[in-house]
């Protein structure tokens, strides 16, 4: 399958980016490979980054162009700093992966033009272009293999439910403070996420398929905070009883007993209803 979406993405990029403008039409298959290239998220959060990184490089690099317009040397230095921000947009959560070697193309391909007609011209080609390649991208994945926000997010919330049991699991277990701490960190990775995913599952088109339920995932993500939160408290609160009952008065050991009864009660309510969503 993803043989077939990069043969067809690639192909009608290229066939229609030649009836546009048949010097300059294997620009448009140029987007479409590097966004097989990169990481694979959702189809249309891909595009957009793609689309607004390649936008970026392009008016970085006719700025180049016009401010070093005779001196070539010059203007391939000037590509240096446009690298070192570019590597910081590849790793910005808002741009990722793709947007970062988007702008980094983006503005090697204007830069580094020769013999090309005046740069603005040229840039205005390759910003068709890559729009042409990107909505043949978008359409090929849509027909055989939609990459939806909804979907991602639904797995996110699966292994939010894992991560939650996985983390429930350790105390009634009573393992270390580190393990606890290091569960409790992949718990509250895995909720960002699962947020990330939603909010971008919101702001996607349905087209034919069925509407993303936004207001339940919204609790759900709400519910696994709270429940995070807590388990996260209780831990502080009977490592901190813990070090005053074996200080201190029986009372205190007495308190620790009833609240680890509690505490195991909780837990045990916590794995039962994650692995059962789960």
């Amino acid at each position: 399958m993803p043989a077939l979406n990069i043969s067809l993405s690639l192909g009608l990029a290229i066939f229609l980016g030649s009836i546009y403008s048949k010097p300059n039409g294997y620009w448009a298959g140029l987007p479409v490979a590097i966004s097989f290239a990169a990481a694979r998220e959702a189809t249309f959060k891909v595009a957009n980054v793609k689309v607004q990184g390649t936008v970026i490089g392009t008016v970085y690099g006719v700025m180049g162009c016009f401010v070093f317009q005779r001196f070539l040397t010059v203007r391939f230095l000037s590509l240096l700093p446009w690298f070192i921000f570019s590597s910081f947009l590849s790793k910005s959560w808002m741009y990722g992966q793709a947007g970062g070697i988007s702008a980094a193309i983006g503005a090697v391909l204007i830069l580094g033009r020769k013999d090309f007609g005046p740069p603005s011209e040229f840039a205005i080609e390759r910003i068709i272009e890559t729009f042409i390649g990107l909505s043949c991208s978008i359409m090929v994945e849509l027909i055989f293999q939609p990459t939806r926000a909804a979907n991602v997010a639904k797995l996110e919330l699966s292994r939010s439910f894992h991560a939650l049991y996985e983390c429930a699991t350790l105390f009634r277990a009573k393992a270390s403070k580190a393990e606890i701490m290091e569960s409790q960190k992949k718990l509250r990775s895995h909720l960002s996420e699962f947020k990330k995913f939603t909010e971008e599952a919101h702001a996607e088109p349905n087209f034919w398929f069925s509407p993303f339920n936004f207001s339940c995932y919204e609790k759900l993500f709400k519910s696994l905070s709270k429940m995070a939160d807590l388990l996260q408290f209780s831990g502080y609160a009977i490592g901190f009883l813990g070090e005053q009952g074996r200080s201190k008065s029986p009372q205190c050991k007495e308190i620790l007993s009833n609240v680890d009864k509690d505490l195991k009660s909780l837990t045990e309510s916590i794995c039962l209803i994650a692995k059962s969503f789960e």
